[in-house]
């Protein structure tokens, strides 16, 4: 009798082993291509996928705008839906648009430090800070590494000298003042003990640049 419990459970053991070992293919890595754009040349994408969490970046060929936005995918039958309304079909290696073909370039699952950060010195001791900016749920956020913390802010306030990101439970605040005549960056970061002062070390046409909606609005993904 207990050979006989025995062997469906063995049966069993077996059927789920080979079902793993045949699961569906992953589409997470980075991939990369041009989306046709009615007023200039093309926008270079370049899309990172984690499982249903993604990171894209958008480039306006021959203009320095750079946006980065963070999202969510869903899997629909055979098709891959991004929350910022492009949708991708997984095929050997690339992923298949309506408008265009994203061929896979690495198997890495982040979009690389130097795209998507701005390296950052702080003018009085020297220390090193990164940051990022990014979208997401249309919504502009700073991610600020400093003195071995990681500081979540929202964008509050954006005009044409300065734009002020917030975290309302530290009460912490970057302001971001542009020169006009430099291309260099200074970011001011404040909390409730101290103000610092950092100086931009990457170039501004390498990385995110927070530009207006009217440069938003230039094409429409799908």
């Amino acid at each position: 009798m207990k050979k006989n419990h025995l062997f469906p459970l063995a049966i069993g053991s077996l059927s789920f082993l080979l079902w793993s070992c045949q699961a569906p293919h992953t589409s997470d890595g980075i991939y990369e291509g041009i989306l046709p754009a009615a007023d200039c040349p093309g926008i270079y994408v370049m899309l990172a996928i984690n499982g249903d969490q993604y990171e894209l970046l958008e480039k306006y060929i021959a203009e320095p705008e750079t946006f980065v936005t963070r999202g969510n995918i869903e899997q629909k039958e055979k098709q891959l839906h991004l929350d910022n309304q492009m949708q991708f079909t997984p095929l050997s290696h690339e992923l298949q648009g309506q408008h265009t073909t994203l061929k896979k370039i690495s198997d890495r699952t982040e979009l690389p430090e130097i795209y998507v950060s701005q390296s950052l010195k702080e003018d009085q001791s020297g220390e090193d800070a990164l940051i990022k900016l990014y979208s997401q749920k249309d919504k502009k956020y700073a991610e600020f590494h400093f003195r071995n913390n990681t500081y979540q802010l929202k964008l509050n306030l954006h005009n044409d000298s300065v734009d002020e990101y917030v975290d309302p439970e530290q009460h912490i605040k970057l302001s971001q003042p542009v020169p006009q005549l430099s291309s260099f960056q200074e970011f001011i970061f404040r909390n409730d003990t101290a103000v610092y002062t950092f100086t931009q070390l990457s170039p501004t046409n390498c990385i995110y640049h927070l530009a207006g909606e009217k440069m938003r609005k230039k094409h429409q993904l799908s």
